[in-house]
């Protein structure tokens, strides 16, 4: 280490440390000072001479110098850590500081900041960053699942000036008393980092970048400061719970209790103030006095928080302060989520019928816990008290059983309990015990093990392996795959309207019909009750919104009893499903618990399932016993390990509440689809779902139309089925530890215990090749047999080795059961992907490239756009060492803080945004470039124009880059309208990870661009495939047929033996004999073409050539849904026309449907859709 002095105006003498020495292993080690810098933006006090100097700021990649230079300034004391940043900045008057509110995104201006991670045990960190204007934010992020908790607020000074020699400085001091929630013993680290957008936009950081697979930057080792943290106080687990003392609720004002476990050596005093808003003042606070004998114990504190603004809990600031010096020893803000952690407590079923005893299940999640003791209590029927408790010897599990035999029918209260060895009340909580008649014969007793997070159908546990809305026709071949249920999804309740009408007995065939067909099946269901409303009210459920129509209440009274009474006794019913994808705010939750009381009421058996989008169904315990979320984002370009973030994620929060997670994965396709699954993606993202802790999986929408696609689901269901004794069984405690941590997003692992044995259900995230060695603990030895593979592996010193495919997966089973708080080491390394063959372009470029600096070597033209959420923040760069060709190339990255809940979650984001370039009308243009993807990144090329509004808008294709496959180069053809049109090129990358641009160009065609008139439809002749054997563009909708496409399919498929025009046409062939399907959307085959472009009361013509294998074949024109022509073709190729203005409004999301309405086979070729009543002369459109 050198001593060195920084040029310019501070003229200080530091010690200095470059990131490569953090890279190669050696911890960074702070200056010690004896006092405190004045913190004024200057960094002109003498402290900061004996200050550590890191001036290695690197691009992400780690290869190369920033080009504005910057240096940070490190020390600290006993009291604070203390960080100073100096900025070069040749361009200080263009410096941008757009954030003026705190916790605003300052990351998108010209900003600095740092990330520590305190020693905590589980990594826990926290992030302080600011503008050059002195704009701050902060963020603790913490908990299982990881959580970044952006209403922390820290208590810390900063200040930021712009010095004279082209610079601008920034000075924080930040009191250790901030990371008290998290000090731990493990290894400290630090991250540095430098946005900066005046000038050429870039990131510079310091922390280890690179390893083997790249984008994926540590936090740097840093040594353990040398500071007594002694004095310092704890709170276990921001052990404070938050609970109203039972007001009536008529009463407008709100009181509350914070207790929680402190430790601290010295007399404390507590003290709890509300946080009201941003920059307001508390509206309450309290404070206790005490004395820990023994240097810990409880602490409560009351105070009054006025009238009440909200239904939900406030946010609180819990501090502790020496009482003797007044020394702040502790701070934390406590948000909801945090509340109620360190005690649980709950009911081992949710409710009970012939079981003798039942168990309350205590866990306790604090210091001296062996000293405490648990309590259930029971009022039976408000009077009599029947009470057990026990000490404590087991803090994870303390089980009370007491018996049920003096227990009667009905719902009683249960009020659990901690008490300290004076028998004082530490914490309480409160639920029902629920106890029915045994169910009537034949009728299914459907429960939930809440300590396993399973359902039980008669005592038996049940892993529900379905899809929604699988028809009888298909429920033999469905079933015998290894399937076990369906769930129902059709809307029926104009069909039961009219069969009430004939008779009550017509109207329960109609509700029981289904239910009987997948019980000859030997299939369960999950019934929808709440489909029956649609049609049967007057006003139809728009139960996905939050105002609930009129007809909730009219449903709620009639047809609700009615549907549940004719299917409460049918044997294949397990579930009833809720109101479909409901939003989670006060008018919808009061909703959805007047539905499921009224369904409990009615059946008191089987549980109310309830699935949501975008949030967790934790926040309503009181209401959900099964919950469900659909995932959808892999259909539109999210990586595969996107499935397991977010079941782990949701699945850890809804454990919490013993609330068992039903996955809805993707089965096909859905309304934002860009891409379709293989059958290696299905496969993945089934078990990557199971690994992420799902205690069941349906898929969303029958049918599986692609007969790859369909294989895989088969395949995914029989394993599901053979392996669920090993699913239901408890997951033991485990840790996963990935070397390098770079591969986590490959290779996923759950470790399941059964039978004496350990189970590892694995899969490789990532399409492409991997070899991962499995190191266990050492007690783990003899053979790994691979399940469904017929291998065996062996093993030495408790590992062993195996490769995989992309996306395959491999299940092991251990002759050596896991033990708790066992660590599983996973080393994995990735096999080079093979080289890219560039897309081809439907046309060729032929005039000079229209976009200014294309290959990123000017500062100008370029603007970087970071787009940060709470779940992840975006930088980018330029950068030299990944360059394509010339000196460098651009560098788009986003770091995720944490998954998303749900594909409908806003997922951070990075972009650059081009020059404007001028295109001329009626002409074809070639736009793409050069680029290279790695991470978790879904990584997009494409144009934007702006709107009438001034608002940009994707125009034209978009380019979807593969992950991980090296630089490659792509392109898409565009073709201009009657208008001139400014675009500008856009690079973006959105998920986790980085993404590398060279090259780009955006030249005019060698074609000539089609006449006026064109065809609004892609791909028009069917000539190109999105996935072999699927024409590109096309989609086709029926519930009758699963793999009707593929290779050995005569269904739906491209002819190249029968044309009009090109190489080949669409097939389409309906067996004999031929009816309309009942259930669902319709059993006809048809061809779709969705997300047309229609102008309001305008009229368009649908035209295509049809011939059939047969005179007087039936073929139906859709255009949007309320217009339609049938006609019938001959066996020789025939241009049929319909003419109809179909929309009133314009729209984005016009569709044409062709069909097939009769038995037998057609031929559809040369489709065009145009504006304008009359056919013009085919032409192929894009």
């Amino acid at each position: 280490m050198t001593r060195q002095t920084i040029p310019g105006a501070l003229g200080l003498l530091l010690l200095s440390v470059t990131a490569l020495q953090a890279a190669g292993g050696s911890a960074l080690t702070l200056a010690k000072v004896g006092g405190q810098p004045t913190v004024d933006g200057k960094l002109d006090d003498p402290v900061w001479q004996q200050a550590i100097q890191v001036t290695d700021f690197l691009p992400p990649d780690g290869k190369r110098r920033a080009k504005a230079a910057t240096t940070a300034l490190l020390c600290y004391d006993e009291q604070a850590l203390y960080v100073a940043f100096l900025c070069d900045e040749p361009h200080t008057s263009r410096l941008v500081a757009r954030a003026k509110e705190e916790d605003g995104p300052v990351s998108r201006d010209d900003s600095v900041g740092l990330l520590l991670v305190p020693g905590s045990k589980h990594g826990e960190y926290y992030k302080f960053s600011l503008n050059s204007r002195n704009t701050r934010y902060d963020q603790r992020t913490w908990g299982t699942p990881m959580t970044a908790d952006t209403a922390w607020d820290g208590e810390w000074r900063s200040a930021t000036a712009v010095t004279k020699d082209r610079a601008w400085t920034a000075e924080l001091a930040i009191p250790w008393v901030n990371f008290t929630p998290d000090l731990g013993e493990e290894p400290w680290s630090l991250s540095l980092w430098r946005n900066r957008r005046a000038g050429s936009a870039e990131v510079s950081t310091y922390f280890p970048a690179g390893g083997a697979l790249r984008g994926t930057g540590r936090p740097a080792p840093l040594a353990a400061p040398d500071v007594d943290f002694s004095s310092l106080a704890r709170v276990a687990l921001v052990a404070a719970v938050l609970r109203p003392p039972g007001d009536a609720p008529e009463q407008p004002r709100r009181s509350y209790f914070v207790e929680g476990w402190i430790t601290s050596p010295r007399a404390t005093l507590v003290k709890v103030e509300d946080r009201p808003g941003q920059g307001e003042p508390s509206r309450a606070e309290g404070t206790e006095s005490f004395r820990l004998p023994n240097g810990h114990g409880f602490f409560t504190v009351s105070l009054d928080t006025g009238p009440a603004q909200s239904p939900d809990p406030p946010t609180l600031r819990l501090s502790a302060y020496d009482k003797e010096s007044g020394k702040q020893i502790y701070t934390n803000v406590l948000t909801r989520e945090m509340y109620a952690n360190f005690f649980t407590a709950y009911l081992d079923r949710s409710y009970y019928t012939t079981e003798k005893e039942a168990r309350a299940i205590f866990g306790v999640h604090l210091p001296s816990a062996t000293s405490l003791t648990v309590r259930a209590e029971i009022a039976i029927n408000g009077g009599r008290v029947v009470a057990r408790e026990s000490r404590i010897r087991d803090p994870k599990r303390t089980v009370l059983a007491f018996s049920l035999a003096a227990v009667p029918v009905g719902s009683h209260p249960v009020l659990f309990k901690l008490l300290d060895p004076a028998r004082k009340v530490l914490a309480s909580y409160a639920v029902s015990l629920r106890k029915e008649k045994p169910a009537p014969s034949g009728v299914r007793e459907v429960k939930v093990d809440r300590e396993r997070t399973v359902a039980l159908v008669d005592g038996e546990p049940f892993f529900p392996i379905a899809i929604y809305g699988v028809p009888p026709e298909a429920m033999k071949e469905f079933a015998a795959a290894g399937f076990n249920s369906v769930v129902k999804w059709n809307l029926s309740g104009t069909q039961l309207k009219r069969a009430r009408a004939t008779s009550e007995a017509a109207g329960r065939q109609v509700v029981t019909e289904y239910l009987d067909a997948c019980q000859e099946a030997g299939l369960k269901v999950i019934e929808w009750p709440t489909a029956y409303g649609a049609g049967y009210v007057q006003t139809e459920l728009p139960f996905w919104i939050s105002k609930f129509s009129p007809g909730w209440r009219r449903f709620l009274d009639d047809p609700l009893p009615f549907v549940i009474e004719s299917t409460r006794r049918h044997p294949a019913v397990v579930a009833y499903y809720g109101p479909d994808e409901p939003e989670g705010h006060a008018a919808v939750k009061a909703a959805c618990r007047e539905y499921a009381d009224a369904v409990t009421r009615l059946d008191p058996y089987h549980p109310n399932f309830f699935l949501c989008a975008g949030w967790n169904l934790a926040e309503w315990p009181e209401i959900v016993e099964i919950g469900g979320l659909d995932f959808y984002a892999i259909g539109s370009g999210s990586p595969l390990v996107s499935v397991y973030d977010a079941a782990r994620y949701n699945s850890l929060k809804m454990r919490k509440c013993r609330i068992p997670l039903w996955w809805a994965p993707l089965c096909e396709t859905y309304s934002g689809s860009t891409n379709h699954l293989t059958g290696p993606m299905q496969q993945a993202q089934g078990y990557l779902a199971v690994i992420g802790g799902s205690n069941g999986v349906m898929w969303w929408v029958w049918p599986p139309r692609y007969q790859e696609n369909w294989e895989a689901l088969k395949k995914v269901a029989g394993e599901f089925r053979a392996l669920t004794p090993v699913l239901v069984e408890p997951t033991p405690d485990q840790k996963i530890v990935y070397l390098p941590r770079e591969v986590q997003d490959t290779v996923k692992v759950l470790v399941k215990r059964h039978a004496g044995k350990t189970y590892l259900i694995t899969t490789n995230a990532h399409p492409n090749p991997v070899t991962a060695t499995f190191s266990l603990p050492r007690d783990c030895e003899g053979e790994a047999s691979v399940w469904f593979e017929s291998r065996r592996l062996p093993m030495k010193d408790g590992a062993f080795t195996d490769s995989y495919a992309g996306n395959e997966r491999h299940v092991y089973e251990i002759p050596a059961a896991w033990r708790d708080d066992g660590t599983l080491t996973l080393r994995v390394t990735m096999k080079e992907p093979a080289p890219v063959e560039e897309p081809a372009a439907t046309a060729s470029a032929g005039g000079p490239n229209l976009i200014p600096d294309p290959g990123f070597e000017g500062d100008d033209g370029w603007e970087i756009e970071p787009m940060d959420t709470p779940y992840a923040a975006g930088t980018g760069g330029f950068e030299e060492s990944e360059r394509r060709s010339g000196k460098r190339c651009l560098l788009l990255r986003v770091a995720a803080t944490r998954p998303p809940l749900a594909s409908s979650e806003r997922r951070g984001a990075a972009l650059a945004i081009g020059p404007e370039v001028l295109l001329e009308p009626n002409t074809h243009y070639v736009f793409g470039g050069q680029a290279k993807a790695a991470g978790r990144s879904g990584c997009t090329l494409y144009l934007q124009s702006r709107d009438a509004q001034g608002r940009r808008r994707r125009w034209g294709p978009t380019i979807n880059v593969r992950d991980r496959a090296g630089w490659a180069r792509y392109s898409v053809d565009c073709t201009t309208g009657d208008q001139p049109l400014t675009v500008v090129p856009t690079c973006r990358v959105d998920g986790e990870g980085s993404a590398w641009f060279d090259d780009l160009f955006l030249c005019r065609s060698g074609e000539a661009a089609p006449k006026k008139g064109a065809n609004l439809l892609r791909n028009a002749g069917f000539e190109k495939d999105d996935v072999p054997f699927w024409p590109e563009h096309w989609e086709t909708f029926t519930t009758i047929m699963a793999g009707m496409i593929g290779p050995t399919s005569r269904f739906w498929h491209p002819d190249d033996q029968v044309a009009f025009e090109g190489k080949r046409s669409l097939r389409l062939f309906q067996p004999e004999p031929w009816t309309e399907a009942r259930i669902g959307l319709g059993g006809n085959m048809n061809a779709v073409q969705m997300r047309l472009p229609c102008e309001g009361g305008q009229p368009y013509t649908l035209s295509a050539y049809v011939k059939g294998d047969r005179p007087g074949a039936k073929v139906r024109f859709m255009v949007g849904y309320d217009s339609l022509q049938d006609f019938e073709v001959g066996t020789e190729w025939q241009r049929r026309v319909f003419t109809v203005t179909p929309y009133k409004e314009s729209t984005t999301s016009g569709f044409i449907l062709m069909s097939l309405r009769s038995a037998g086979t057609v031929w559809i070729d040369a489709v065009q859709f145009e504006k304008g009543a009359t056919a013009t002369e085919y032409r192929p459109g894009e």
